[in-house]
């Protein structure tokens, strides 16, 4: 065969082998479907975090970004690189738009869900341990100037709302 029939057949080998593992004895069988395997692991971290007192909304935003990346990938959990997760951090970036800041969020929440998954003994490896912190450009804010303290003083509805400024 040519070098060319070779990578052909090597990927019709591996698109009907997806679902399918051999053991150390040679026995083949069917593997749970990539989709669901992702999503039970998700939902064992997701049921973790609410126990140790996430907000719900800390919880759905983790749940939705982890799914949002599985999406992406198309791949199981267990056969995800560092390379997938920063192909994915450069999609945020250039194609969703997302600030550096954002998408290190997203990276702390990955790196969250794949060290509970390896302390758990659910995987052998942290992809992202080989990512490093995404910094983002500090914006200094500039102080109010005296004129526009002298605006807002005047637009006070109450004496609470004049409390609550000064302070």
């Amino acid at each position: 065969l040519t070098s060319r029939q070779l990578n052909e057949l090597q990927n019709v080998v591996l698109d009907v082998m997806e679902d399918y593992s051999i053991s150390l004895d040679g026995e083949l069988s069917m593997d749970i479907p990539y989709t669901e395997f992702n999503t039970n692991l998700l939902n064992t971290f997701i049921e973790d975090k609410r126990l140790i007192g996430l907000s719900e909304k800390t919880i759905t935003f983790y749940e939705s970004e982890l799914n949002r990346f599985f999406e992406y990938t198309g791949r199981s959990v267990d056969s995800i690189t560092a390379d997938d997760i920063r192909d994915y951090f450069e999609y945020q970036l250039e194609v969703r738009k997302v600030t550096p800041i954002t998408v290190d969020n997203i990276r702390r929440i990955f790196n969250s869900f794949w060290n509970y998954c390896v302390v758990n003994g659910l995987l052998y490896k942290n992809p992202c341990r080989k990512i490093d912190k995404i910094k983002g450009q500090k914006e200094i804010k500039k102080p109010f100037s005296n004129n526009e303290i002298i605006i807002m003083r005047e637009h006070f509805k109450d004496i609470r709302e004049e409390a609550i400024f000064e302070l």
